[in-house]
C-alpha cells in the first residue's frame, strides 16, 4: 500500500490481516486518528513507533488479538485523547507512564490480561472522563489518587481481584455518574 500524506484518519473496516505490518506509519506525522478495531490483528504493538506520529489524538485497536504489554512509545503521544485497547490479550502491568498522557479523555483497557495494581499515576489524568479496566486480572487496592479524577464520569473496575476498602477520595469525583466494582 502506498501512503497518501494528506490522510488524517486511518481506518480499515472489513480488511483482515494476520499480523501487524505498519511500515507505512513512519511515512507521515499528519495522522490524527488510527482506528484498526475489529481487524483480526495477531501480534504486538511494539512494531509501531508511536513517537513518529506526534499528532495522534485517537488510537483504537479494540477487538483484535494483540498480546504483550503496552509499548513505552505510546506515552510520547502528548495529544492523545482516546486510547482504546479493549478486548485483546495484552498483559503485564498497566504502565505508570500512562499518567504522563494528561490529554487522555478515554482509557479503555478492559477485556485483557493486565495484572498488578492500578498505578497511582492514573490520578494525574485530570482530563480523563472514562476509565474502563474491567475484565482483567488487576489486584491490590484502588489507589487514593483516583480521587483526583474530577472529570471522570465512568469508572468500571469489575471483575478483577481488587482488595481493601474503597478510598474515601472517590467522594471528590464530582462528575462520576457510573461506578462499577465487583
Amino acid at each position: 500500500m502506498s501512503w497518501n500524506a494528506s490522510i488524517k484518519h486511518f481506518s480499515c473496516p472489513g480488511m483482515r490481516a494476520s499480523t501487524i505490518a505498519c511500515g507505512w506509519v513512519s511515512a507521515s506525522s499528519s495522522v490524527i486518528a488510527l482506528n484498526l478495531s475489529n481487524f483480526l490483528f495477531f501480534g504486538t504493538l511494539h512494531g509501531i513507533n508511536f513517537s513518529l506520529l506526534p499528532n495522534l489524538d485517537t488510537v483504537k485497536f479494540r477487538n483484535n488479538t494483540l498480546y504483550r504489554n503496552i509499548p513505552p512509545s505510546i506515552t510520547s503521544l502528548s495529544k492523545l485523547t482516546v486510547l482504546d485497547l479493549n478486548n485483546n490479550l495484552l498483559s503485564g502491568n498497566i504502565p505508570p507512564s500512562l499518567g504522563r498522557v494528561t490529554s487522555l479523555r478515554l482509557l479503555d483497557l478492559a477485556g485483557n490480561s493486565f495484572s498488578g495494581s492500578i498505578p497511582g499515576s492514573i490520578g494525574s489524568l485530570q482530563n480523563l472522563m472514562f476509565l474502563y479496566l474491567q475484565e482483567n486480572m488487576i489486584s491490590g487496592s484502588i489507589p487514593s489518587e483516583i480521587g483526583n479524577l474530577n472529570s471522570l464520569q465512568d469508572l468500571f473496575l469489575q471483575p478483577n481481584s481488587l482488595t481493601g476498602s474503597i478510598p474515601g477520595t472517590i467522594g471528590n469525583m464530582t462528575s462520576l455518574a457510573k461506578l462499577w466494582f465487583q
